[in-house]
């Protein structure tokens, strides 16, 4: 069965860490992120075939917005029975391309 986190776990266990460990402390104030619990709107192929519109309930969804740009990391997915670690190491990963591609930081490669 999948946990169930709160936003103060996920930003002391998960999303903090990573931050520390993927960004140099003067980043850290040249973008914003959001941290949000919500549905997430997805669409599966049915056996019938076709496309069908699904709902997830229960997504915690993190945004980084740097100037307008805005990259979307789905942190905790109900469907998905991950650990914390390969949360934070998934997390991580998507923070390297957002690094690479952000303004502050533009084609850095940073190690997980």
């Amino acid at each position: 069965m999948t946990r169930e986190w709160t936003y103060d776990e996920l930003m002391a266990q998960v999303v903090t860490p990573s931050f520390e460990r993927m960004f140099k402390p003067d980043e850290l104030s040249k973008f914003r992120f959001e941290l949000r619990q919500g549905p997430r709107e997805s669409r599966v192929f049915s056996r019938e075939g076709g496309w069908v519109p699904v709902t997830y309930l229960g997504v915690w969804r993190l945004e980084l917005i740097d100037g307008a740009s805005r990259t979307g990391i789905s942190l905790v997915q109900p469907w998905a029975e991950e650990t914390e670690d390969e949360i934070r190491e998934r997390l991580r990963s998507d923070l390297q391309d957002f690094i690479a591609e952000s303004s502050f930081a533009w084609g850095q490669f940073r190690p997980v």
